[in-house]
């Protein structure tokens, strides 16, 4: 029979370990646990013995303590500034209106200035911004105080009415020293550092959030519509840039003179025979009328289905970019003009992405 672990020792009895202690910590008595195994005729059974440990007690942390005690008097002059304010408003008030209402109204006065001193402490590390907020609360605190002074004037108490007042103004002071223990004034590079990660956190959360919405709409238009949704969706992403072409566009465009041919015709005019593809570039669209308008409207130029598919993926590989003006505007007929519209293809790309570069 063999028993590892402290033999000696009983099973509920605690056992206390001397350990070295530094002159001057205070220290103080700790049970804790520990599992050990008890083996009996080849059989093992684990089990649980409890042991003492002296562990060092940290020092009163007075500055903590002190601003706790701050804190929690400020709360409670606050509650009880807020008490008063709302009995003495609301019974001035009371005389006009039902007396349920009056001292609902009365509450706001005290809970208004309570909340400039709110977002004072969220926007403790930029004085900037907590100028609003501060000027605010000062106010509103003047204007509940005024209050309180006109309710002790109604009853021929005006004395009592402005030590009554006075009340609030302690409780706001109260939590100026609060905010000003915690408001520790920042250097203008660790200010500005700070600035710009609050700036970056928002953005990515307004966008996060913005996305969402988008997705929800997306979600809710193919659950309700079904393959119409999808179908609106291709239709405008591929309408989108020729609504734009032809806002912009004059009556008469101009090709541009490096563009190469890439041997697939465009639509016949109204008054002339078959124009040579420009490679990318806006067709010549002739007189402004009515048939090319909707001509164009169903089939935008390569340049403009490049750029809509750019704006859509800046990264886009250039085999995926050639998939999609294959797409929209039509297959080669042969091997020779798919290595053209290839060409055609890469370097409006460049040619785009210059002139994005450039503005």
């Amino acid at each position: 029979m063999t028993q590892s672990g402290s033999g000696a020792a009983s099973a509920n009895q605690a056992e206390d370990f001397d350990q070295p202690r530094i002159p001057g910590v205070r220290y103080r008595k700790e049970t804790r646990c520990r599992e050990e195994v008890v083996e009996i005729d080849g059989q093992p059974e684990p089990r649980t013995v409890e042991y003492t440990v002296w562990v060092p007690v940290p020092p009163r942390d007075w500055d903590r303590i002190i601003v706790n005690a701050l804190t929690c008097a400020a709360i409670i002059v606050t509650l009880l500034a807020v008490t008063g304010t709302t009995a003495g408003i609301g019974t001035l008030l009371a005389a006009l209106i039902p007396a349920f209402i009056a001292y609902g109204v009365a509450l706001i006065f005290d809970v208004v200035w309570l909340a400039c001193v709110a977002v004072e402490w969220l926007e403790r590390l930029d004085p900037a911004r907590a100028k609003a907020a501060r000027t605010a609360g000062w106010v509103s605190l003047g204007i509940s105080m005024g209050a309180v002074i006109a309710f002790g004037h109604h009853y021929n108490e005006t004395v009592a009415g402005v030590v009554g007042s006075m009340v609030s103004l302690l409780a706001k002071g109260l939590w100026v020293f609060v905010l000003r223990y915690h408001a520790v004034p920042l250097s203008d590079s660790v200010a500005f550092w700070l600035n710009r990660r609050r700036q970056k956190a928002a953005a990515s959360l307004a966008l996060a959030k913005q996305m969402r919405r988008l997705d929800a709409y997306d979600a809710y238009m193919a659950a309700a519509f079904g393959p119409e949704a999808a179908r609106a969706h291709q239709i405008s992403a591929r309408t989108a840039p020729a609504l734009s072409h032809l806002a912009d566009a004059a009556p008469w465009t101009v090709p541009d003179p490096s563009g190469t041919p890439s041997g697939h015709a465009a639509p016949p005019a109204p008054t002339s025979g078959p124009l040579p593809d420009q490679g990318g570039q806006e067709e010549d669209s002739g007189p402004d009328n009515g048939d090319e308008t909707v001509l164009q409207f169903e089939k935008p130029a390569k340049a403009e289905t490049i750029r809509a598919a750019l704006i859509e993926d800046a990264a886009i590989s250039d085999e995926d970019l050639l998939t999609k003006v294959i797409k929209v505007h039509g297959k080669p007929a042969t091997e020779k003009e798919r290595r053209r519209l290839a060409e055609t293809v890469r370097r409006t790309r460049q040619r785009i992405e210059k002139k994005s570069k450039a503005s």
